[in-house]
């Protein structure tokens, strides 16, 4: 589990750390449209949009304080209706737009093992796995090194 302020506070280096390692697989080509963390009256999120071939795919993590995790909103050529599984229609709550949320609902049992974890080795694990869920052709792949 991560706490809110855990989250906050780690945020900016965990987007750093994303925008630098987040890679294509190799049959794709691939360019950021925009990336920012932006703090929405003390709730922070991570906003990037990629250029993927001809797709258009925008990434919004966020803190559900609910669930006490983070959230991966996500949307594919700004349509809601093309979504992947495990994915609902939501608004995002700062930016107040539709995306598709993949739900939280076992992020923390799924997260369990890396209790112990340092939270921006937390929340680049977190994110790892559900990218796949989003996007087979991204991957990240952050070195050790990054983390020292």
């Amino acid at each position: 589990m991560i706490t809110e302020k855990t989250f906050n506070e780690n945020l900016p280096q965990f987007h750093k750390l994303t925008v630098e390692y987040l890679a294509a697989t190799e049959s794709k080509t691939f360019s950021f449209e925009s990336n920012y963390v932006k703090d929405y009256h003390g709730k922070w999120c991570s906003y990037i949009s990629i250029r993927l071939d001809r797709d258009y795919l925008e990434l919004v993590v966020s803190y559900n304080e609910f669930y006490e995790s983070p959230v991966l909103h996500h949307l594919r050529n700004h349509d809601p209706a093309d979504s992947v599984g495990h994915s609902d229609l939501d608004i995002h709550p700062y930016i107040q737009r539709t995306f598709l949320l993949l739900h939280p609902c076992e992020t923390k049992e799924l997260m369990n093992t890396l209790q112990q974890v340092v939270p921006l080795r937390y929340l680049i694990a977190w994110f790892g796995i559900h990218l796949g869920f989003v996007s087979r052709e991204l991957t990240l792949r952050v070195p050790e090194s990054a983390f020292i």
